[in-house]
């Protein structure tokens, strides 16, 4: 059994340490548990400490990518408590301690809240046509936490040393598109779409200006692009003070 197991090994292994306490800023496999009912959620980073603050500060933002964990530290702030299940020298070797540690301790279902069975990987999930309608019934009754705030990056600049990291690491091969032949239907669909007409309303539904695409109106407007098409797929209802549709 999971809680049987775990607390054994927190009761007998000293290297389960709470992060809180341990000045431990190197890399491991580290573990959230719900003191209230037990649940807990693995995972891997090369910097604990740093990973640890990121949950901390996303659960506290409400932005947590967990949306169980999310909910839970909704209820109370305090439930969580965050350790460090194993000490890992080799960063090469994260994802093998990390699969090893879900394998043991299965904190999937009602035992946890991880969600892939994979370390490091979203193979094999494939979430549920009723975990996808609560999804879209989640954001169209709830706003992004990120929407209408400028992004952090923004107004930032990017070196021409960065610019040439990043190109070098998507050629070739390590580009995920490589050797793989867009058809022409496919294109069509991408131009069709990117290049549809968008209306700007006002309040009231009424037209009051329209643009050749959603690029064109986010140039305009100043206004994320991503946001105006959620709005015209009326999953959003306005950003920004704004109110879009598809022309017909």
């Amino acid at each position: 059994m999971t809680v049987a197991l775990l607390n054994r090994l927190m009761s007998e292994n000293k290297f389960v340490l709470e992060i809180e306490k341990e000045n431990f800023k190197g890399s491991g496999v580290y573990l959230i548990k719900n003191i209230i009912n037990d649940k807990i959620y693995i995972g891997s980073a090369k910097k604990l400490k740093r990973r640890y603050q990121l949950h901390k500060d996303d659960l506290k933002n409400g932005k947590h990518h967990s949306i169980h964990l999310q909910r839970a530290y909704d209820k109370s702030d305090t439930v969580f408590k965050f350790y460090i299940l194993e000490k890992v020298n080799d960063v090469d070797a994260l994802y093998e301690r990390e699969q090893y540690w879900l394998d043991h301790l299965q904190p999937f279902s009602d035992k946890g809240y991880n969600i892939l069975k994979i370390a490091g990987s979203a193979k094999g999930y494939i979430p549920s046509e009723e975990t996808k309608q609560k999804m879209r019934d989640y954001w169209k009754n709830n706003k992004h936490p990120c929407l209408g705030k400028p992004s952090p990056l923004r107004g930032s600049t990017v070196s021409d040393e960065t610019k040439e990291k990043i190109s070098i690491g998507n050629r070739g091969e390590k580009n995920g598109n490589y050797g793989k032949k867009i058809s022409d239907e496919i294109i069509q669909k991408r131009n069709k779409k990117a290049f549809k007409a968008v209306h700007q309303l006002d309040c009231n539904g009424e037209i009051i200006k329209t643009f050749q695409s959603i690029l064109d109106a986010s140039k305009h407007l100043n206004v994320y692009g991503g946001a105006i098409s959620r709005v015209c797929r009326k999953e959003y209802s306005q950003t920004k003070g704004y109110y879009f549709r598809y022309a017909d």
